[in-house]
């Protein structure tokens, strides 16, 4: 699944049309799985339109799909399992401008324990921790700017007469 701030901008985008937010909204909520019938009639749309929505968002990932035999019948002649619908795993974290908190938490977590551990300052820890991820930006990021490094990593670097 990509989880770029792109692909991620496109799955909250998918959203954007009232009747497909309407049939995740209901999907999600639901304790199990549904099916094409039972969310179409929820939201009030025929099957086909419930369909290509239902479609549409599994496409993006938003939901994830299951098949079960809902008729109590099994063996040959039980029927086609009916395909049902829930929520994916996938988890959006999208932030505009982009940021990333995430290494944020990351950091201070770590500083804290580093901290606890030593029975060191957490200021000190929480710079180094930061200069160390820094520091491994930079060796990943071959031929690119600071600029380029910060931007890619949430910051919006501008530069100025007494550096960025």
């Amino acid at each position: 699944m990509d989880t770029s701030w792109d692909a991620q901008v496109q799955a909250v985008a998918v959203l954007e049309e009232p009747t497909r937010r309407r049939l995740y909204e209901y999907v999600v909520t639901q304790p199990a799985p549904v099916g094409r019938d039972e969310a179409a009639a929820a939201v009030g749309i025929p099957r086909n339109t419930a369909a290509f929505h239902l479609e549409k968002l599994t496409e993006e990932g938003l939901l994830a799909t299951c098949y079960e035999r809902r008729t109590g019948r099994t063996g040959p002649g039980a029927g086609r399992p009916a395909k049902l619908y829930h929520r994916s795993e996938r988890e959006i974290d999208l932030t505009l401008p982009e940021r990333q908190y995430a290494v944020a938490g990351r950091l201070l977590a770590a500083a804290v324990a580093d901290a606890e551990a030593s029975g060191g300052s957490p200021r000190e820890a929480v710079n180094r921790r930061a200069r160390e991820y820094g520091e491994s930006l930079g060796r990943t990021a071959s031929g690119s700017s600071l600029t380029q490094i910060l931007a890619a990593h949430g910051f919006e670097p501008r530069p100025g007469k007494d550096g960025i």
